[in-house]
């Protein structure tokens, strides 16, 4: 009985520590919905609240005429140009973390990410 309890502890600890996204993690699914959508949404859920006039600028970019069809089809440029990025380097300092990604087509990009609140938030910067 001591043992079926122990393996019971090991395995729910193991699925716990496995559904916990880590930085890079969060990245990467957010850059998947992004290419999927054509859409920047997926930034804005998933932002830091410092980024929050950043994102408020580019939501009213998005808002004039023509211009949503234009960062859609920017982003779908991009995301076919760049391939799907492979995690390079994840470097965690607290509630801080820094994330380096490179692209199939070579490109390489470092994204800054924050916990806020015990969940990771990406940082946008100009």
């Amino acid at each position: 009985m001591k043992h079926s309890k122990m393996i019971f502890t090991i395995i729910v600890f193991a699925i716990i520590s496995g559904c916990a996204k880590g930085p890079d993690d969060l990245l990467l699914s957010i850059r998947k919905v992004m290419c999927d959508s054509g859409s920047l949404d997926p930034m804005g859920k998933h932002a830091a609240p410092e980024s929050a006039a950043l994102l408020g600028t580019l939501q009213v970019m998005m808002a004039e005429p023509g211009k949503r069809e234009g960062i859609k089809a920017d982003i779908e440029k991009n995301c076919a140009a760049e391939g799907n990025p492979e995690v390079i380097s994840t470097e965690i300092d607290g509630d801080s973390a820094l994330v380096v990604v490179k692209y199939a087509n070579g490109k390489t990009e470092e994204s800054k990410l924050r916990k806020v609140d015990g969940e990771w938030k990406l940082v946008i910067e100009k």
